[in-house]
C-alpha cells in the first residue's frame, strides 16, 4: 500500500475522486494506485501527482524506492 500517498492526499483533503479526475483516470484506478495494486507508476503518472500533490519527484521516487525493498 502507498500509504504516503493515502496520507499525503488526506492532508491536502481532496478526494479520491477529485485526484483521478485531475489525472484523467477512473476512480478505480486511482484507487488501486493507491492501494498498491498497480505496482508501477508511469512517468506521466508521477509528474501529475507531483503537481496535484505539491511534492517534488525525489519525494515520489525515494517512496516508490522503499515500497520495492518491502
Amino acid at each position: 500500500m502507498r500509504e504516503w500517498l493515502r496520507a499525503k492526499r488526506r492532508s491536502e483533503k481532496l478526494t479520491q475522486a477529485k485526484i483521478a479526475g485531475a489525472m484523467g483516470i477512473s476512480q478505480r484506478y486511482y484507487c488501486d494506485i493507491e492501494a498498491g495494486i498497480k505496482k508501477e507508476l508511469s512517468l506521466r503518472q508521477a509528474v501529475q501527482l507531483s503537481v496535484i500533490l505539491g511534492v517534488s519527484m525525489e519525494q515520489i521516487i525515494a517512496e516508490e524506492e522503499k515500497l520495492k525493498e518491502e
